[in-house]
């Protein structure tokens, strides 16, 4: 028996994803793009659910959603159907510099992802594990984005109905697809329950796949350096802005700053902040994800701290006056 989950994509801002050699034929999102972002967001829920597990446990676990090359088996198969004809433009990916334009895809290219569920015996699929993943795409639809530039707001995307409008999100008890919001206040509150029910949701798969606590091992120090996602208090919601464009000129003008908000030469390492822009009626609002390294606060004499009030950023989704600055 096959079971069968579907849903839309649609682009929120220019995505980048045309591949190496940038043809206007090239799908504006491939499955294999797609299950790497997949596979980031539910390995960043896992060690921030386990408090930073080994990295063996981390793969196990991964490998039961997503597949694996050793043993080699393949979790699900999926299939990206373009809905409508996407417009392929040339965006600056260095806005703030007015420089460095490259090919991409425009708002409102939307395509329809189907994914096969396949039982064997590395994986039964059932519900708990269906909702897990279920639940790590819901995480990347509303926390990430996808291609070049990805973490500076480039790339996002909205989680749509199937073609025929039923909403696997919805059915799996995650928030209903929203294409456009309301307001700045709904978008708080599908944050603050989704992130919250894809916890739920994945400690629970955890849970019935591992009965006891025996079953996983749980050194600890191994995935310092990764990026995760444990709390509402790592996630900071900005202010209104009418215009994309603008608001990626401002997201681009980030300073670096080496081990707080981002990297700086020569340590080039991946930044731990990551932006997305979201949808609503009255413009865009950007969405900020940081995994620090350590515990820390945006001071006043360092450059990030204006960037961060340029966007409006101020406290985290938790809500009771936890401020990123110091």
């Amino acid at each position: 028996m096959i079971d069968t989950i579907a849903f839309q994509i649609e682009c929120v801002s220019p995505t980048l994803n045309l591949g190496a050699e940038k043809q206007p034929e090239y799908e504006i999102f491939r499955a294999a793009s797609l299950r790497g972002c997949w596979r980031f967001w539910a390995r960043a829920a896992i060690a921030g659910i386990l408090e930073k597990p080994d990295p063996n446990t981390l793969r196990l676990l991964e490998n039961s959603l997503f597949g694996s090359v050793e043993p080699a088996f393949q979790a699900f198969r999926m299939r990206v159907d373009r809905c409508n004809s996407p417009t392929k433009d040339s965006f600056l990916i260095l806005p703030h510099k007015h420089q460095g334009k490259q090919a991409g895809f425009s708002p409102g290219s939307t395509a329809e992802v189907r994914i096969s569920l396949h039982r064997t015996i590395h994986n039964q699929w059932d519900e708990p594990a269906r909702k897990a993943l279920l639940a790590a795409i819901w995480l990347w639809g509303n926390l990430g984005g996808i291609g070049t530039r990805s973490r500076r707001g480039f790339g996002s995307v909205a989680l749509l109905p199937d073609a025929d409008g039923k909403d696997a999100f919805a059915a799996a008890g995650l928030p209903k697809c929203c294409e456009t919001f309301a307001s700045r206040n709904s978008l708080v509150e599908c944050l603050q329950a989704g992130i919250d029910n894809s916890f739920q949701i994945i400690r629970e798969w955890i849970s019935a796949k591992y009965k006891t606590k025996k079953s996983l091992d749980q050194k600890r120090g191994a995935t310092e350096d990764m990026f995760i996602l444990s709390s509402l208090a790592q996630v900071f919601i900005g202010e209104m802005f009418q215009s994309c464009n603008d608001l990626l000129r401002i997201i681009a003008d980030k300073k670096a700053v080496a081990d707080e908000t981002g990297s700086a030469v020569p340590h080039r390492l991946a930044s731990p902040m990551i932006v997305r822009l979201h949808r609503c009626a009255e413009g865009f609002i950007p969405v900020l994800t940081w995994s620090p390294r350590e515990k820390l606060k945006i001071a006043k004499d360092i450059g990030n701290y204006q960037w961060l009030n340029d966007l409006g950023v101020k406290e985290s989704l938790l809500g009771n006056g936890d401020s990123i600055y110091a």
